[in-house]
């Protein structure tokens, strides 16, 4: 069995980056990355990955970009995001995330972009996101969404720019009115 030594990185202070893919490691504790300095953290097509603990990162002040796609995500733990303030960059796509629990991402205050692509949504609004005023995309494409409520979103995301809900289940009826009442670019699948 092949184990990782505690806190591995932490004395690797001049590293930027790590990747993290195809791996056939039978646990990855995210909690390995909590001593760190990375600026960008890629995990990619790790099965064995079905949460985002609490505090998994809270140490590594300077991460300004975590990709964690095509693994196993079910779940994220309240408190995942703690101390991530300098996160611009989140992209959780093609996961098995069914729902966004309320204010779990009000620790990322200078949030720029979120992907959720490709995972098991139904349903979106402002409340999951609220706290995320630096916000200016949101890709929920790829997800079988078939409720977005985000008409208030002038006053609470007033940074939100685009919104991508191509191959949703969300109707033109929703997009229209989206598009008619607020500032948004939406992304659909629809042809005009």
């Amino acid at each position: 069995m092949w184990l990782l030594p505690i806190f591995p990185f932490a004395d690797a202070d001049k590293l930027e980056e790590i990747h993290f893919a195809h791996n056939d490691v039978p646990d990855l504790p995210l909690s390995l990355l909590r001593q760190t300095s990375f600026r960008k953290i890629v995990i990619l097509d790790q099965p064995q990955v079905k949460i985002i603990p609490k505090n998994f990162a809270n140490e590594t002040h300077r991460l300004a970009h975590f990709e964690c796609r095509q693994c196993n995500i079910e779940s994220i733990e309240e408190g995942a995001f703690n101390n991530l303030n300098k996160l611009e960059k989140l992209d959780l796509s093609k996961n098995s995330i069914k729902e966004i629990q309320k204010g779990i991402f009000a620790p990322l205050s200078n949030l720029k972009s979120i992907s959720l692509q490709e995972n098991l949504i139904e349903k979106f609004s402002t409340a999951d996101i609220r706290e995320l005023k630096s916000l200016e995309n949101i890709d929920l494409s790829s997800n079988p969404l078939k409720e977005l409520n985000l008409l208030d979103v002038a006053t609470v995301l007033p940074n939100l720019k685009v919104v991508n809900v191509k191959e949703t289940q969300v109707s033109e009826t929703q997009i229209d009115e989206l598009v008619r009442k607020t500032h948004l670019l939406v992304v659909s699948s629809r042809v005009d």
